[in-house]
């Protein structure tokens, strides 16, 4: 797998100072670059409302006791406009293929649901977890979905075997556990990996390293370089 292969992964889109990230102008400005996918993040609010957002909490409130007003009203407070999933779903449908990560469990028919319902294929995305349970009852409900296991503080081998035992297509592992050697255990064991998130010094190692099938970055422009580039 050459670099030209492995994917761009604009990590919660392509945001900066001036463009929020898990936003629909970052993610507009990810398929403008030329991403191979977007990641974000997935939460369900007390009303069952799926939204973008990372943190468990708003304003200091917790997203699990908001209704979709209320949580609307706090996130313009913050000067960022939070969409739901199905507007992400809407808006990126045929534009870019996404690495949705669930935060919590409990809402995986839902966002099946959604998926179906905005057209997507399994080809179309990849759902990623921290929480093996997450991904069980995901592959339990659509057999053909792809998964990948997230890992913060996990050594590799024991990173590995997680994400055996819950049969993931991915492991997808802090950038700080990849060293040489972790990655040449990844090779053995025909893992393939999608880390994160994956700084501008570590690009290229990365790239060039046979088990990365893609890496998930803040640097997507950067990283779209390096991966044209002759050294690939």
């Amino acid at each position: 797998m050459t670099r030209r292969d492995k994917w761009v992964i604009a990590h919660r889109g392509a945001h900066s100072r001036q463009v929020p990230e898990n936003t629909m102008p970052a993610f507009q400005e990810a398929i403008r670059l030329g991403a191979s996918m977007i990641e974000f993040d997935v939460r369900r609010l007390a009303d069952s409302t799926l939204v973008v957002h990372h943190d468990a909490d708003i304003g200091g409130q917790s997203l699990a006791a908001l209704t979709w007003g209320k949580f609307h009203d706090l996130g313009s407070e913050a000067g960022k406009v939070v969409p739901t999933l199905h507007q992400v779903l809407d808006f990126c449908a045929g534009r870019i293929r996404l690495l949705i990560e669930v935060k919590e469990a409990g809402f995986e028919p839902e966002l099946l649901d959604a998926l179906f319902a905005a057209r997507y294929a399994v080809r179309d995305y990849i759902a990623i977890s921290f929480l093996p349970e997450v991904l069980h009852e995901l592959r339990h409900r659509q057999p053909g979905i792809r998964i990948g296991l997230l890992t913060e503080r996990k050594a590799v081998d024991d990173a590995i075997e997680a994400m055996q035992a819950v049969q993931a297509d991915f492991l997808c592992p802090s950038v700080d556990r990849l060293d040489a050697a972790s990655l040449a255990r990844c090779a053995r064991a025909a893992v393939r990996l999608l880390p994160w998130t994956v700084r501008r010094l570590d690009l290229d190692r990365l790239l060039d390293a046979e088990c990365v099938a893609g890496v998930i970055t803040e640097d997507v422009a950067f990283a779209l370089q390096r991966q044209t580039s002759e050294l690939g």
